[in-house]
């Protein structure tokens, strides 16, 4: 947390900086169902509707949106394990985009994930995965896979590495509170930039009539 809470009453020095004092330290692998996981090895295949849909690190946005553009999808019998269910959690482990996440919030459809990204699974009885979503927009967060991802050709962050991740955590409720302000505020924003794009559009069709 900011330098601002140092010694202010109520807050506690931890190894993420200064919190409330109700609030937890604890790290990512102690909050989540099982270990990390690291997804399939297998070539892609075209995209293919009675297949599942294949994701891949290219196909996530910094902001942890999933692309529409080039789908492409996975064998069906190579799926198995790597298919994903409503609330799972990735991390991109290797590249450029190291650190970069997706919630995986789509409650139809077949989705599986590809091998430069590693599953955490929320435990939900301790560890919401809005606030995860919303932790791992943070420039703590950014701080800490700069300061933790192995440097060379291919930067990377392995799931042992990730499991370490430790986060400052409130109690549920406001774990559930503070993921539903920075995401209306999300929002409020996306809407924003979606009337300034339609705005532009406009404006260049109108240029062209003329």
């Amino acid at each position: 947390m900011s330098r601002r809470n140092e010694n202010r009453p109520g807050y506690k020095k931890t190894e993420v900086g200064w919190i409330p004092g109700e609030w937890e330290c604890r790290r990512l692998r102690d909050l989540c169902i099982g270990l990390g996981q690291y997804g399939a090895c297998v070539p892609a295949i075209p995209y293919l509707r009675d297949a599942p849909r294949y994701i891949r690190i290219t196909d996530i946005t910094d902001d942890g949106e999933l692309l529409e553009e080039n789908k492409v999808s996975i064998p069906p019998e190579s799926a198995g394990k790597y298919l994903l269910t409503f609330g799972d959690f990735l991390f991109a482990r290797t590249g450029a985009t190291v650190g970069k996440t997706y919630l995986h919030d789509k409650d139809s459809g077949w989705y599986a994930f590809a091998g430069y990204l590693i599953r955490f699974i929320p435990d939900e009885k301790l560890l919401l995965r809005l606030f995860l979503k919303a932790y791992t927009h943070t420039d703590k967060y950014y701080y800490w896979v700069k300061t933790t991802l192995h440097a060379g050709a291919q930067p990377n962050i392995n799931a042992s590495e990730y499991g370490s991740l430790l986060l400052p955590l409130p109690p549920l409720r406001e774990q559930k509170e503070i993921a539903e302000i920075l995401f209306t505020w999300d929002e409020a924003i996306e809407q924003t930039r979606k009337l300034i794009d339609a705005k532009k559009h406009c404006k260049k069709a109108l240029m062209q009539q003329l």
